[in-house]
């Protein structure tokens, strides 16, 4: 039996609440959208775009001024491009059609309030019945983040070019460079060109170290770090030992930290020849004064150089697991961008339809096919599906940038050179800085507990150094704990950091969970060249360093306490006025 055709008013009534359901489906639209009509202005901005500029449903009405959404001279840079065309448009004799649409463009937009932002723009005609363009509808997306994420990228790529170890990134599935830092291009002898077309092998003339390799691709959890040794070859033919810190990233890539060793290897030989020599001499050695003098010199002279060597180290050691903890974040916001790359899609699928049946609502030629079509596209789209997601996916994306960013303003103040001269210094935030810095070293295998006094005087101080002192014994609290926890599968150790006031003094305490210290080695601990680890885990610098750093250079104190199976806390006393000398 065919079905009765609709009155006008029925049509009328079902026009008008899918425009309401439209306009309600704008409104929760993750893009600010609005639309231009070419004799009234501007004439609609969903909820997003009002919360992005900062206007209400009256200034709306009210009005707004189009040129006042921009910032300075943007305004005629848009009217120019939609100009053009237009014009390139008329030239072809090309069709206008609701889903035409230009590219993306970026513009500086400007809120109500005057202030400024990053924002990537798509706009497409609205057409009357006859085609003819009346007006614009704009998407308008806020990428300042993004903007922000992509300095931020910057910012890491001249922190691995400023290392001085040699930084590689290699594919896993066939060992190829995708990236060498300037540092390696200029010590190795390639291009970075030539690098792209040469694999990890190319470098290597130990076999084991290809055997290490594979094992590390092969059977290494991602985000596990292999420390090998191995010989390497330059351009010219040229070999050095390498120490290499190969980290995976994920399934795909893995980067290497590569360090000379050269320089190392023969301060071991010298400082084992020194040692040797110390063991073979007598008494009459003993009262040759002025031999013994010569060899204290010597000693020291080594003990400075390997000093220095520690110190420099330091960020090379970190360079990978900073890169992890980049990483990590940096894949998240790529698949949620992938995501509303596709809901975007059929967005775009349920407005290029409902735009047809407004189009056929003008023209009183509403039919129910087409009614049905609509409410089969939005079914089909799995709007209400996407209307949850996508607000998740946005709040997902803005907090991996901004994890981004807090890791690289860490790193990039962590590192900062200094002056030379003691400047006042916020104890608290040089903590936060290395935590953050060091924060793969520890996170498999503690939590770490911060309690900080929030009104901690400031401290005049060396920060660069005393950041260093910080890292040591952060470093070393997390490996006394993997000793007991070994990889976290069974739990957790604990790491403790606080800081307190008392008179003219500001107190660290930094304790760990850990073995605690052998009573045997305890008289020892801050004597160089001394170490507990295996071999390849530690010089006995790290300590040795901290106390010079703590008790000569800036007049405080550094003591522990320690007790075997319940783990060690050092504490760390500065003066809050600067000593005289």
């Amino acid at each position: 039996m065919p079905k009765k055709n609709k009155t006008k008013e029925q049509l009328s009534a079902e026009l008008q609440s899918l425009r309401k359901q439209f306009n309600d489906f704008l409104d929760e639209l993750p893009d600010a959208l609005l639309e231009v009509d070419v004799g009234q202005g501007l004439t609609h901005m969903n909820r997003q775009t009002q919360r992005l500029f900062g206007y209400t449903a009256k200034d709306v009405a009210d009005g707004i001024e189009i040129p006042q959404l921009f910032g300075q001279n943007e305004y005629d840079r848009a009217v120019k491009i939609i100009n053009s065309y237009i014009a390139e448009s008329q030239k072809r004799k090309t069709k206008y059609t609701p889903s035409q649409k230009q590219k993306l463009y970026e513009f500086v937009m400007r809120r109500k309030d005057g202030s400024l932002f990053h924002a990537e723009t798509q706009t497409s005609f609205v057409l009357d019945g006859k085609g003819v363009p009346t007006g614009l509808r704009t998407i308008i997306r806020n990428i300042t983040e993004r903007k922000l994420a992509e300095a931020a990228s910057h910012d890491l790529s001249q922190i691995m070019n400023s290392s001085p170890d040699f930084i590689f990134k290699s594919r896993i599935d066939n060992f190829k460079f995708t990236k060498v830092n300037k540092t390696a291009c200029d010590y190795y002898g390639y291009s970075q060109e030539e690098f792209s077309k040469m694999r990890i092998f190319d470098i290597e003339v130990a076999p084991p170290l290809k055997e290490q390799v594979r094992k590390l691709y092969d059977t290494t959890p991602v985000g596990n770090v292999i420390e090998v040794f191995g010989t390497n070859k330059k351009k010219n033919g040229d070999t050095f030992p390498v120490h290499v810190r190969f980290l995976k990233l994920d399934e795909e890539f893995a980067l290497a930290n590569v360090r000379d060793i050269t320089e190392q290897k023969m301060a071991e030989e010298e400082l084992k020849k020194a040692k040797e020599s110390a063991e073979a001499v007598n008494i009459e050695l003993i009262q040759s004064n002025e031999a013994l003098q010569r060899e204290i010199i010597e000693r020291k002279n080594l003990e400075s150089q390997l000093v220095q060597a520690q110190k420099l180290e330091s960020i090379g050691q970190l360079a990978a697991g900073i890169a992890h903890e980049i990483n990590t974040p940096i894949q998240y916001v790529g698949d949620n961008t992938r995501f509303l790359n596709v809901a975007f899609g059929r967005i775009k699928t349920v407005l290029d339809k409902s735009s047809e049946l407004i189009n056929a609502a003008k023209e009183d030629a509403v039919t129910e096919k087409l009614i049905t079509e609509v409410e089969s596209v939005i079914e089909d789209t799995k709007m209400e599906y996407m209307l949850e997601e996508i607000p998740m996916s946005i709040d997902e994306t803005l907090g991996g940038v901004e994890r981004v960013a807090t890791i690289v303003r860490a790193m990039k103040e962590f590192s900062h050179p200094g002056t030379g001269e003691k400047t006042l210094t916020d104890i608290n935030r040089a903590l936060e800085n290395t935590i953050t810095v060091a924060r793969n070293e520890w996170k498999y295998v503690a939590e770490l507990v911060k309690d900080f006094e929030p009104a901690l005087p400031l401290v005049p101080c060396l920060p660069g150094e005393l950041n260093q002192v910080f890292l040591n014994i952060i470093v070393n609290a997390a490996q006394a704990i993997a000793d007991v926890v070994q990889d976290g599968s069974e739990g957790k150790g604990i790491i403790k950091v606080s800081t307190s006031s008392a008179g003219d003094w500001v107190e660290i305490k930094i304790s760990d969970s850990g073995t605690g210290i052998p009573e045997e080695a305890r008289s020892k601990v801050f004597d160089a060249f001394f170490t507990t680890k295996e071999v390849g885990k530690g010089t006995g610098q790290g300590l040795a360093i901290a106390n010079n750093v703590v008790v000569k250079k800036h007049g405080g104190s550094l003591n522990f306490e320690t007790e075997i199976g319940q783990g060690t806390m050092f504490v760390i006393r500065l003066p809050i006025k600067a000593p005289n000398n």
